[in-house]
């Protein structure tokens, strides 16, 4: 009785110990992956003089960081049970809250990042887009594709383009991406499950120890 109170007491002063171990260390690394999403921006555009929001492929440099807090998470919570079977439901359930809580933050933390400390980037992003779309060859392919009142409507688009719209491509694309990830990762984990049955009884279980002897008879 006295140890079921003492647990009570600890779910009542600690409720983040009423979450499962999954969805608490998934959330952390998802809330930690999207962090990490921000200071990759930032040191993009602070040590290469860039900025991050450019059409080009620097844009896809902070894509890699979803896809490792993925793996990192999905790693840590298998081997800190070493004992216990890690399904692929876990993984993929595991997987895409990092996923989604990594692609939330990352978004959230740009949007506030833009708006608060440099808005300059925005207004430089929308002009390098309109000056990519205007080169003769993307304008002509445009053009011959689908129509000079697309590429219009397309020049009219990138000139409105809010921080909010920025959100929503940032979340898009981490989420279109970590999906690959976790489907990888899932079954690479699943495959590494060790097979304790098949072991040998000296590394599997030991064995019950033998009884002592019995005393001899008097």
């Amino acid at each position: 009785m006295k140890s079921g109170r003492f647990n009570a007491g600890l779910l009542i002063k600690y409720p983040y110990l009423k979450i499962p171990k999954l969805v608490r260390n998934t959330v952390t690394g998802g809330l930690l992956g999207g962090i990490a999403c921000l200071l990759m921006f930032v040191l993009v555009n602070t040590f290469s003089g860039k900025n991050p929001l450019s059409p080009y492929p620097i844009r896809l440099m902070d894509f890699w960081v979803p896809g490792f807090a993925i793996v990192f998470t999905l790693w840590y919570f298998k081997f800190g049970r070493p004992m216990q079977i890690f399904h692929i439901w876990e993984g993929l359930l595991g997987g895409l809250i990092v996923n989604i809580v990594t692609a939330l933050t990352s978004a959230t933390l740009l949007a506030l990042y833009l708006n608060n400390f440099r808005p300059d980037l925005l207004t430089d992003y929308i002009r390098e887009s309109i000056a990519y779309m205007n080169t003769p060859e993307l304008r002509n392919y445009t053009v011959g594709k689908f129509g000079q009142e697309f590429y219009k409507a397309s020049i009219k688009g990138l000139s409105g383009t809010k921080v909010s719209d920025i959100w929503v491509d940032d979340f898009g694309r981490k989420i279109f991406y970590g999906i690959f990830v976790i489907l990888l990762a899932s079954v690479i984990l699943r495959k590494r499950e060790p097979q304790l049955e098949n072991l040998p009884p000296a590394a599997g279980k030991p064995e019950p120890k033998r009884k002592a002897k019995a005393a001899k008879k008097s």
